[in-house]
């Protein structure tokens, strides 16, 4: 890798990141040169590495569902703590972008469906009915993102004012407490 290269993907990841952060803060009305300022750089070398407004949210959209997919499995607090404070820019994200809505969010929520099958697979859905099969996926992907949905509303009854790696820390703990009650069913 060229040092040119290596300063170009620096600059895409800056942009990236202040990207991340004004949609998930601002929403996607939020402009080019809001999001420039916040990366450092010029409206103009955006559109150099992303093309448009939508070439940036694609790559947003792409960012935050390969951060929450691909986060493998941790046994120590240390690594814990480390993977949720990577994961809140992109939980934040993926929280404005449901609730705004629009195309957008739909295929945001269908690449979250299409991401569960390996977990299913791991509790013994692989053979199960195409029918069966959707109607896990979609609770799965449900019950995944309600905490991101009603975010502000859990880090405030965790004393903190946004969802931080905190927040998604005891969101974790609080839901393998109650593991058991959900493999058994709620029913109203």
């Amino acid at each position: 890798m060229t040092a040119s290269t290596a300063a170009s993907d620096t600059t895409r990841e800056r942009i990236l990141t202040a990207a991340l952060a004004c949609f998930a803060r601002d929403g996607f009305a939020s402009s080019v040169r809001t999001i420039a300022a916040e990366a450092d750089v010029s409206a103009a070398l955006v559109i150099h590495h992303f093309t448009d407004k939508a070439g940036l949210r694609r790559a947003c959209d792409d960012a935050a569902l390969h951060a929450v997919t691909h986060k493998g499995a941790l046994d120590d607090e240390g690594s814990r703590r480390v993977l949720a404070e990577h994961l809140t820019p992109h939980v934040r994200y993926i929280s404005r972008a449901l609730i705004e809505g629009g195309d957008g969010a739909a295929a945001l929520f269908d690449a979250l469906v299409a991401s569960s099958d390996p977990l299913l697979d791991q509790v013994g859905l692989a053979d199960a009915s195409a029918a069966a099969r959707e109607d896990a996926r979609v609770a799965l992907t449900a019950y995944s993102l309600a905490p991101l949905l009603l975010g502000g509303l859990i880090a405030r009854r965790f004393g903190r004012d946004e969802v931080d790696a905190d927040v998604l820390l005891r969101l974790e703990a609080g839901l393998a407490a109650v593991g058991p009650l959900l493999a058994r069913g709620v029913h109203p």
